[in-house]
Order: structure tokens, then C-alpha cells, then sequence
């Protein structure tokens, strides 16, 4: 029997468990938190199980020109969604490339992601 193999060709899990999760998440308390709804965490939901393979994350400035443009990712690889992490002009304002940010949702303080800026569109990334 044959395997359909995921989109890209590798199956890109994030989900993080056991001690390192429990790490990231000691180490996230002095990151900025950001509360998102419950269609954004499902974005969040499916790059961490893979269903967005070959995304590793949401799409960087870079990506999304690209997509919105040919189809495809920068490194050419075929994708035609634009799976973005939303923010307003006061939280972008609040940012820097490389500072590292906590998803958590908006009707509960539960953490569902972390991550580490790559660009802020129309600032200096």
C-alpha cells in the first residue's frame, strides 16, 4: 500500500510536547501576548498538526506577496491561501523583527502558540 505524501513532501508538525513544551512555556511569560479568536487559533490548529504542510507558520511578508501574486510560496512551491496572523496598528507598532510573541485565545488564557516575528508589513521587515 502507497502513502499519499503531504503537499511540499514532508509533513511539517509543530506541535511541541513533554519538557520542551513545558520549557517553551516557563520561557514565554515575558513574551507580548496577543488574544486571537477562534478562526484564527483554528489557523494556529491546522499548521500545528501539518494540515498546512509545507507552511512551518503563519506566512511572512515575503510569502504573502508571493501568493497573492503567482501562487506560491517564495520558495516556489504551490500554495494559494493566504494563511496570515492578523494585527492591528497599535500591536504592530508594538513590534520588532525577532521578538518572540504568545497566541493565546481570546475567551480563555490558554496558550496556544508562540512565535518569533519575521516581518511586519509596511515596517522595517
Amino acid at each position: 500500500m502507497t502513502s499519499i505524501l503531504p503537499h511540499g513532501g514532508t509533513l511539517d508538525q509543530r506541535i511541541v510536547q513533554g519538557k520542551e513544551r513545558e520549557q517553551l512555556l516557563q520561557g514565554s511569560k515575558k513574551f507580548i501576548l496577543f488574544a486571537y479568536n477562534t478562526w484564527t487559533i483554528s489557523d494556529l490548529d491546522l499548521i500545528g498538526v501539518g494540515a498546512f504542510s509545507p507552511l512551518e507558520g503563519f506566512l511572512n511578508e515575503e510569502d504573502y506577496l508571493s501568493v497573492v501574486s503567482r501562487m506560491r510560496l517564495a520558495d516556489g512551491k504551490s500554495w494559494s491561501i493566504p494563511i496570515t496572523l492578523a494585527v492591528d496598528d497599535k500591536q504592530a507598532a508594538s513590534l520588532q523583527i525577532g521578538e518572540r510573541v504568545k497566541l493565546v485565545g481570546d475567551q480563555e488564557a490558554v496558550t496556544y502558540g508562540l512565535l518569533e516575528v519575521q516581518s511586519i508589513p509596511g515596517g522595517s521587515g
